[in-house]
C-alpha cells in the first residue's frame, strides 16, 4: 500500500530524469533518491514525500543535470544530522542553487560543518571571539577562562541557532548580516572575511558566503523554482 502510495509521483520524476538524460539509464539515480528520503526522515510521509518529489522535479526542470534526484541524496547523506532539522522551504528552494554551485556532496559536507560550529557549538575560542564582538553570543551561557575570554557555550548560546537549525539562509541575512553591519561591515569581502574567521571548515566558508552575498541569484532561483513546472511535467 505505502509502494503504490508514492509510485504515481515518483514514477512522474523518473520520466523526467530520463528526459534529462535520453539514451541513459537512471536508475541508480532513484536507488539513491529513496535512501536519501528515508535520511530526511519523509520517506514514511506520503504528503511529504510528495512534495519533495515535486520539488526535486521543480529543480530538475530548473537547472537540468546540475541539479538530478541524486545530489538531495548526497546533500541528505553528507548533511547527516544536520538535515533532519531542515525546513522544506530551505532544502527545496534554496539547497538547490547551493548544489548548483558546489554539488550534493560538498554542500552537504558544507551544511554539517555549519551545523557543528552554530546548533553544536564546536567553535574555536578565536570563532568564539569573533561572535561575541558581533554580539551573537548568549552572554548567560558563556563559560569563560581566567582571563575572562570566551572558552565554552551551552546549548543555544549562539544568537538565533533555532532558526539557523531550520534555515541557515534566513540566520545568515536575518542574525549575522544586521550584526555584521552593525560593526560597520557591508563590503562583500569584508563580509567573507569574517565569516573565514567564524568557519574554520572551508566548506562551510563557501556555504555561508553564497548565502551571504549572491542573495539576488538565490532569490531569482526561488522565484524561477516556483514558477517552474513540477510533477505535472511529466504529462507533457
Amino acid at each position: 500500500e505505502d509502494a503504490l502510495a508514492v509510485m504515481d509521483p515518483l514514477t512522474k520524476l523518473r520520466v523526467l530524469a530520463q528526459a534529462k538524460n535520453p539514451g541513459g539509464d537512471v536508475s541508480a539515480e532513484f536507488e539513491t533518491l529513496v535512501k536519501g528520503m528515508e535520511i530526511k526522515g519523509v520517506a514514511q510521509d506520503r504528503d511529504e514525500f510528495t512534495k519533495y518529489m515535486n520539488g526535486m522535479a521543480k529543480a530538475l526542470n530548473l537547472f537540468g543535470e546540475q541539479v538530478p534526484p541524486s545530489a538531495f541524496f548526497q546533500m541528505f547523506k553528507y548533511g547527516r544530522g544536520s538535515t533532519r532539522g531542515l525546513s522544506e522551504d530551505y532544502m527545496l528552494s534554496v539547497a538547490p542553487t547551493l548544489a548548483a554551485e558546489l554539488g550534493g556532496s560538498s554542500t552537504g559536507v558544507g551544511q554539517q560543518a555549519f551545523y557543528q560550529a552554530i546548533i553544536g557549538r564546536r567553535l574555536k575560542a578565536s570563532s568564539l571571539k569573533e561572535l561575541e564582538a558581533l554580539g551573537l553570543l548568549d552572554e548567560s551561557k558563556i563559560e569563560r577562562d581566567k582571563k575572562g575570554q570566551p572558552k565554552h557555550i551551552g546549548v543555544g548560546g549562539v544568537v538565533g541557532s533555532d532558526l539557523a537549525r531550520s534555515n541557515p539562509y534566513a540566520w545568515v541575512n536575518q542574525v549575522l548580516l544586521p550584526a555584521l553591519a552593525k560593526k560597520g561591515i557591508t563590503d562583500p569581502q569584508e563580509i567573507n572575511d569574517r565569516i573565514t574567521s567564524i568557519f574554520s571548515n572551508s566548506l562551510a566558508q563557501q556555504l555561508v558566503s553564497i548565502l551571504a552575498t549572491q542573495q539576488k541569484r538565490i532569490e531569482k532561483d526561488r522565484n524561477n523554482l516556483g514558477n517552474a513546472q513540477g510533477l505535472v511535467a511529466a504529462d507533457e
